[in-house]
């Protein structure tokens, strides 16, 4: 399948406007040899008035994307962020990632609800509140995307500990309850 027809006629235009890392990869994706796109599709679509954007449309991502559109995907249009590294998230999934967010935050803070003397809930959201401002800090660093992709990971990774420190916490507290 030759590049031309796998990218619409508009976006093959856009595609002299946008930065390099973004321009090789829809290229790939065209060429059916970008691992991450898995599916068919007919068409490309670079979406309009789209430039690479930081990535306010998930707060916890670091890694800026460009929005583009899958015509012809099994399902219907597809619409996804592309990332630098060549990685796709649909808008689907993105929405599903923020309710799963939300679901997991008021079972938190059910949980929190049941043991109020050990004041989980502040200590948890300062410790959110500290790992979105390193969130930010990085997405606005000049680091490689890995270098920012490694950093959120730690950062992470001391938030999930506290998580983890907090339900062994209860689990210990309801243990002496019963």
């Amino acid at each position: 399948m030759s590049t031309r027809k796998s990218i619409a006629d508009a976006s093959v235009l856009l595609l002299t406007q946008i930065p390099n890392a973004f321009r090789s990869q829809i290229l790939e994706i065209a060429q059916g040899t970008n691992p991450h796109v898995r599916f068919s599709f007919n068409e490309l679509k670079i979406i309009r008035g789209t430039r690479p954007h930081p990535p306010h449309t998930d707060r916890e991502e670091v890694r800026s994307s460009i929005t583009i559109q899958f015509n012809g995907a099994p399902g219907g249009a597809l619409v996804a962020h592309l990332f630098s590294d060549g990685t796709i998230t649909t808008s689907t999934r993105m929405h599903e990632i923020r309710a799963e967010r939300l679901a997991r935050q008021q079972q938190l803070e059910a949980e929190e609800s049941k043991f109020p003397l050990l004041k989980q809930s502040d200590i948890r959201s300062a410790a959110h509140a500290t790992y979105m401002a390193t969130i930010n800090g990085i997405r606005n660093s000049n680091w490689s995307q890995m270098e920012k992709v490694m950093r959120k990971q730690d950062a992470q990774a001391i938030y999930e500990a506290l998580l983890q420190r907090q339900a062994a916490d209860r689990a210990r507290e309801a243990a002496k309850q019963h």
